[in-house]
């Protein structure tokens, strides 16, 4: 996978256009950072898949490594009481609302697939997989995430759905 790393900005990503993977490493965006992760990571991520002809749309997964924000961590650590254990959020679940709605890590691929719509499609965020990456020999701050990518289907043209909505009404 491509690493892209921004000390400045303390963002630091690998991609994988071809396996429509961002993995977010580092994210320590500064009081003064005029740009959020989301715009710099797809930003990077368009270029990589203008770069490597691979379809822009084809974002599949974001991993987020080591969730170390006091919230985001209290969030998950509530959600998955056995830290040794894999767990999977389906959505609609309160579990699955609440860690999206966590500070950083969550909200910035929230905002990756909202502001960037119309560039990347209309997406969704399916499954969560909360594991932990702790090894013996290594110290890891948090838990990671995967946020499954799934699309959605595109909206329907307002002026249709009335029209239909009127014909119903109509022939009923």
């Amino acid at each position: 996978p491509e690493t892209t790393s921004l000390p400045e900005s303390g963002y630091d990503n690998q991609y994988s256009t071809k396996n429509g993977l961002i993995n977010a490493l580092i994210l320590v965006r500064r009081d003064n950072e005029p740009l959020h992760w989301s715009d710099v990571t797809f930003a990077v991520w368009e270029a990589l898949s203008a770069s490597q002809s691979t379809n822009i749309q084809d974002l599949r997964w974001i991993v987020l490594t080591e969730v170390t924000n006091s919230i985001g961590r209290f969030i998950i650590e509530y959600a998955v009481p056995d830290a040794n254990k894999v767990t999977t959020f389906k959505p609609g679940t309160e579990a699955h609302r609440a860690i999206l709605g966590s500070p950083n890590w969550a909200v910035g691929s929230v905002y990756l697939l909202m502001e960037h719509k119309k560039q990347l499609g209309h997406k969704t965020i399916g499954r969560i997989i909360v594991f932990s990456t702790a090894l013996e020999e290594e110290e890891v701050e948090g838990p990671s995430m995967v946020f499954e990518i799934l699309d959605l289907p595109a909206p329907h043209n307002p002026g249709e759905n009335c029209a239909s909505i009127h014909g119903l009404v109509a022939n009923a």
